[in-house]
């Protein structure tokens, strides 16, 4: 028999009332990072628990006695096959071993040589893996210099933060009790690909030169897996420059998102040409694949249920070497989409929604819960006329039920537009290409002009009534184009500009035109591009100007600051700061810098007094 426990002080409760808060299931998942606690009912009970591995993955599994007759725990590891025993602990407290395997893989727990009863914890880690779970928020990244806290809530309990290294660098990390039953803290560290590496051997610190390349993981739990009590942890890395890595996740790890058009985001890693994505529960399966090779920092969250937990993972594309990022996850909250409206055409038409959210003017867009209906209205002015709903599948009749991301579009045309002769035929249109993609421009400058081409292939001329570029940026596209009225066979092209402003983001917009083809009156162009934000750098990063007479002042030391970015980098100003501030003094010719441009501060030092 097992539970779960999800909370510190249910653990007590469990065992005062043991009887009402032990669960029957057998064979239940474990996740990552989490404790979880069971009863040996009798000496030949054994308990199962079932988590997803890949071969090369390290796993460290930890179980101890709580109470009743029993000496200790006996744990087995069973690979997915069905195959004999993997490892076992051997009469130990736990588990350390880099798997065979890919699949799920099975704990069994027994009361050690089959002698007595009682209750029991159980703690995995996985490396890689996610670091934290909901029911124990301890762990996540840890930065050079930075001191976190944690708590070890159950003897078996491992606590695990990650960081990122480079072979060659050297790592001090400390760890101390401050508060509980424990005597202290064991530390361990591994690299990134699950080998072992270092450990603190019962002290209260870990000093290593580091042996590879990657995200490291450490591990905290008590001394000798007794008692449980708050503890700190700090790392001191030297060099201390972090290390290229995957950082800044949005939804931000371990935090609660309401799922409505939201998208995974994180910070750009330099070198990079494509990022992977992997999505998903990530207790008893893999992390599925949802995005490939994407090129910029950022994709859309795929469809989630409300309350369940989510893992997501990136790994950079770099010439040099992948970049592999933490297991983040996060807890969706209530399901819904995006209906998002445009209008196009020559006439002035206002589009309201029956929930009183969209009022097309100004607001466009809104959010619903999965599966409510939502009637559009479409109101016309005196001097125009609504022609009908465009965009996706649901919104002809201009009914729509929300059970994804939709995208409706009203052409809303003047009461006498221009009708051509009448003609045997049809006109046929056919527009190329239907996306651009303008890449990274910097804010404020205009991109090289891109073409779409408009050709009439019907038998009759065709009528461009309008092109308009619509969404959430169209107002950093623009467009000229010689199109009106296209005889058969001809063709037009527009030309588009991207001139990106600030904020630094991915920035997109929907270009439509509007003609007489009967069939295809509508057609839309997705316009892409992107404005990465300047990049500020230092050199050198320090200043020493040795001995000098107080008084005196010394010889001008030159900082030269560089852009390394795209955009425009703006300098409102260069301060000196610290408890000898005023003996320091500099001037600079440092304001506005274009990609790859330098400035530079003279700096000089004036002591006052020794020392």
């Amino acid at each position: 028999m097992k539970t779960r426990i999800l909370h510190f002080v249910l653990f007590f409760l469990f065992l005062i009332f043991r009887t009402f808060l032990l669960g029957t299931a057998e064979g239940a998942a474990m996740r990552p990072a989490e404790t979880v606690w069971g009863e040996l009912e009798t000496a030949s009970t054994t308990d199962s628990w079932i988590f997803y591995g890949q071969a090369g993955d390290r796993v460290i599994i930890a179980s101890t006695k709580l109470s009743g007759t029993m000496t200790g725990t006996y744990l087995k590891l069973y690979p997915p096959d069905g195959s004999a025993v993997e490892t076992s602990n051997l009469g130990g407290i736990g588990i350390n071993h880099q798997i065979q395997k890919t699949g799920l893989y099975t704990i069994t727990v027994e009361s050690h040589a089959r002698f007595g009863t009682g209750n029991y914890d159980l703690t995995m880690v996985k490396v890689p893996g996610p670091v934290s779970c909901p029911s124990d928020l301890d762990g996540g990244t840890i930065f050079p210099a930075q001191t976190l806290s944690g708590t070890i809530h159950s003897p078996s309990d491992l606590d695990a933060y990650h960081f990122y290294g480079q072979a060659g660098d050297r790592v001090l990390i400390g760890s101390t009790k401050t508060s509980g039953t424990m005597t202290g803290t064991y530390l361990k560290l591994y690299p990134p690909d699950g080998d072992a590496e270092a450990g603190s051997l019962g002290g209260i610190g870990i000093d290593h030169q580091l042996k590879k390349t990657g995200l490291y993981t450490i591990t905290v739990e008590s001394h000798a897996h007794f008692g449980t009590g708050g503890y700190d942890i700090s790392l001191t890395k030297i060099p201390s420059t972090p290390r290229a890595g995957i950082y800044t996740p949005v939804p931000s790890d371990k935090s609660s998102v309401a799922a409505c058009g939201e998208s995974l985001v994180w910070d750009y890693v330099p070198g990079a040409n494509g990022y992977d994505v992997f999505f998903g529960k990530d207790v008893d399966r893999p992390l599925a694949l949802i995005g490939d090779d994407v090129p910029f920092p950022t994709v859309g969250i795929p469809d989630i249920e409300m309350d369940e937990i989510y893992y997501w993972h990136v790994v950079a594309r770099a010439a040099d070497g992948n970049v592999f990022g933490p297991y983040w996850w996060f807890r969706a909250g209530r399901a819904c989409h995006l209906l998002s409206v445009n209008k196009v055409g020559s006439g002035q038409c206002l589009i309201t929604d029956s929930f009183g959210k969209i009022r097309c003017g100004s607001n466009c867009e809104a959010s619903y819960d999965v599966g409510t209906a939502i009637s559009l209205t479409v109101m016309p002015d005196d001097n125009s006329i609504f022609a009908g709903w465009g965009g996706d599948a649901d919104c002809g009749d201009g009914s729509v039920s929300i059970n994804d991301n939709t995208q409706c579009v009203a052409i809303c045309n003047l009461r006498s537009p221009v009708v051509p002769p009448p003609v045997q035929g049809n006109p046929k249109i056919a527009v190329a290409p239907k996306s651009l993609n303008f890449g990274k421009v910097p804010a404020g400058q205009a991109s090289e002009a891109r073409y779409v081409t408009i050709k009439n292939t019907g038998a009759a001329d065709l009528v461009v009534s309008s092109i308009t570029i619509t969404g959430t940026n169209a107002s950093e596209f623009g467009q000229t184009n010689d199109c009106s009225m296209i005889p058969k066979g001809s063709s037009c092209t527009i030309a588009i500009t991207f001139y990106p402003m600030t904020p630094f983001q991915k920035k997109s917009a929907t270009m439509s035109i509007v003609s007489n083809d009967p069939k295809k009156p509508f057609v839309s162009v997705k316009l892409m591009g992107q404005n990465p934000p300047p990049k500020v750098s230092a050199s050198p990063k320090s200043v020493n100007f040795g001995k000098v007479t107080v008084g005196s002042t010394s010889v001008i030391k030159m900082v030269t600051i560089k852009n390394t970015g795209i955009s425009d980098l703006i300098i409102g100003g260069v301060s000196i700061s610290g408890s000898h501030a005023s003996e320091f003094s500099q001037t600079n010719d440092c304001a506005i810098l274009p990609m790859g441009n330098t400035c530079t501060a003279a700096v000089t030092f004036t002591p006052t007094s020794t020392g």
